[in-house]
């Protein structure tokens, strides 16, 4: 795999392209069906297989996680949450503001403090920031232990030949620079090889609440990966 330039990428994301614009003719096909329903499934990513609760496989899955420690998505979410009645009161919101993944702050509880992730880039980004701020390492360290149990409950429902796609953005912490897209790549290995990755810059971004990450997300990486089939995939974390 390789960084590419524009020219490169430009010819590179062709496959990507023909793949999207097969599954949007799928998707055009099936709202003309009247017998085609959506359904729109709220739930746990790192409890993906019993959120879903189907036997059927995907072919692709598109997603883009949260930023590593730069927003505060539980605030900027607040509004939504209880005018679409995902939550009951100021109990019910504070519990989920626990549950959010990227979050700034994480309990003790929350937190295995014996566990490496194996991963040399990785592990000396987290014990960097520990030495800074014990706390900030805490959260940073939560977010992609979880991260790997969602890539690897995302393998589980995906067809042997299917396509990931995910658009990162990188972060730092207490001045270090974490480099989110190298680091999914690496927890993704178990169970997805990296295709062909590209970056593109973010224009015009504007968030109702500030960033923690100084000056910003000013440019976000899209990941192309295929899942490995399952004798050369490992066993899921816990």
């Amino acid at each position: 795999c390789k960084c590419l330039d524009s020219r490169e990428s430009a010819i590179i994301r062709g496959p990507l392209e023909s793949r999207c614009q097969n599954e949007l003719r799928g998707l055009v096909g099936a709202n003309r069906n009247p017998r085609t329903v959506a359904k729109v499934v709220v739930g746990d990513a790192v409890r993906l297989d019993a959120v879903l609760r189907s036997r059927r496989r995907f072919p692709f899955v598109l997603s883009s996680p949260p930023y590593c420690r730069s927003v505060e998505y539980s605030r900027r979410h607040r509004l939504e949450l209880f005018w679409l009645g995902l939550v009951d009161g100021k109990d019910d919101y504070l519990d989920l503001k626990h549950r959010y993944l990227g979050r700034d702050y994480v309990r003790v509880g929350d937190w295995r403090d014996d566990e490496e992730f194996g991963l040399e880039n990785l592990d000396g980004v987290i014990s960097a920031i520990r030495v800074a701020d014990p706390h900030r390492s805490r959260s940073v360290h939560h977010y992609f232990a979880h991260m790997r149990q969602a890539l690897a409950r995302i393998w589980g429902v995906m067809t042997s030949d299917g396509t990931l796609v995910l658009v990162v953005g990188d972060s730092t912490c207490k001045g270090i620079r974490i480099d989110t897209a190298n680091h999914l790549v690496d927890l993704a290995r178990p169970w997805f090889e990296l295709q062909y990755r590209f970056s593109y810059a973010v224009r015009n971004h504007y968030m109702q609440y500030g960033l923690w990450n100084g000056d910003g997300v000013n440019e976000e990486h899209v990941l192309v990966m295929k899942a490995r089939a399952g004798d050369d995939a490992r066993s899921e974390p816990r």
